[in-house]
């Protein structure tokens, strides 16, 4: 993306193959959005057809289930953003309009706004990968096929394939479609962890600035508490909006990498090449509530940081109306400011164990049934 661009339009340009924030004057644009959406919408009658059915082995089934999952994360975030395209552009251009009234300050340049740190380097480890593992798939998908006498297909997804895969032509055109539906929900997911992410570290750089201001000029600095309360309103809108399907994500967090842990157990018992490529399937799953979780953890930490640079304040010192803005930032800053659904859940790291713990136990069951 050109250096010349802000945050948000930086982003916007890394995700614009993807359809989902829509430039009805860009026909290119409402392609990739009518297109994406077919393919994610086979994915879930491909995987719902090939739970019904139910031919599989358990190995199989499993894997169909965790995809079917990946396809309910992905259709409800997607619903979500295309039914709120015009508050989603409005929110993320507020965002950025903030963003560079706070941040362009002369003043705050030696203050490191954006750290790269090691949440950064893993989010765009995980983005680039979702982007280039579909091809890596096809090559995995069609050697283990090769090796092992095309008995029966390594498909990147474990899906129904409207077709039968006997000859080598049918069999190569569903290997590649099936490679584009995963290479649609990867796009997807990085789509959206790409606009949580560009969220998370303007609203952060914001309020590292604030805790600057307040070190240096002190309580009587009447910006830290106007950018305050637009950066409460900015985050209480995006809980507003995006919440909601991050909630049915961490639901569903604990059978999605199931399918593709137990695959890799049982292909490596086999010596199969493809268990290479299930096990990067298996740490994407387990490494995607981690973003919204760890991105939830950076706000409350730097709200909590800006509470303690409020307290560092003299406010007995200060004038009754700075004593009383200072009294009421402290208050404010005292309770709970993150990302949470309804107050219910706050997506944080103990959020996250609470995941991981779920994958755990149901990884044991499965383990359990198939030595029964």
């Amino acid at each position: 993306a050109p250096k010349e661009m802000t945050p948000v339009q930086r982003a916007y340009h890394k995700i614009r193959f993807s359809g989902l924030i829509v430039d009805k004057n860009n026909p290119r644009s409402r392609f990739f959005a009518i297109y994406h959406a077919f393919m994610l919408n086979y994915v879930g009658l491909a995987s719902a057809i090939a739970l019904i059915k139910g031919e599989q082995s358990l190995v199989d089934f499993v894997q169909v289930l965790g995809v079917a999952m990946i396809y309910i994360n992905n259709v409800v975030k997607a619903a979500n953003v295309f039914l709120h395209q015009n508050e989603i552009k409005e929110l993320f251009a507020r965002m950025d309009k903030f963003s560079l009234d706070v941040t362009h300050d002369e003043a705050e340049e030696h203050i490191e706004l954006r750290p790269k740190n090691l949440q950064t380097k893993f989010i765009s480890l995980i983005s680039n990968v979702l982007v280039y593992l579909p091809p890596f798939s096809l090559a995995i998908g069609v050697l283990s096929d090769y090796l092992t006498d095309f008995v029966k297909p390594h498909l990147p997804f474990q899906l129904w394939i409207p077709w039968r895969m006997t000859a080598f032509w049918p069999y190569f055109a569903a290997m590649v479609f099936d490679t584009l539906l995963t290479e649609t929900t990867g796009y997807y997911y990085m789509s959206f962890t790409t606009l949580l992410f560009t969220f998370t570290t303007e609203l952060n750089a914001c309020v590292r600035v604030l805790r600057h201001r307040l070190e240096t000029n002190g309580p009587a600095d009447e910006n830290v508490y106007r950018y305050h309360q637009m950066i409460l309103k900015l985050l209480k809108d995006y809980n507003k909006m995006f919440s909601g399907p991050v909630y049915w994500e961490i639901l569903i967090s604990t059978l999605q990498p199931l399918g593709f842990i137990y695959a890799f157990l049982k292909l490596l018992k086999r010596k199969d090449p493809a268990s290479t490529e299930v096990i990067i399937k298996a740490l994407l799953c387990l490494g995607a509530p981690f973003v919204p979780c760890s991105c939830g953890q950076a706000i409350s930490t730097q709200m909590e940081r800006l509470h303690a640079s409020a307290y560092l304040g003299k406010w007995y010192e200060e004038k009754p109306k700075i004593r009383k803005n200072l009294v009421t930032l402290l208050t404010v800053t005292t309770q709970k400011t993150d990302l949470n659904y309804r107050k219910f859940i706050s997506y944080n790291f103990a959020c996250y164990a609470t995941v991981i713990q779920g994958i755990y136990s149901y990884l044991m069951m499965i383990i359990q049934f198939d030595d029964d």
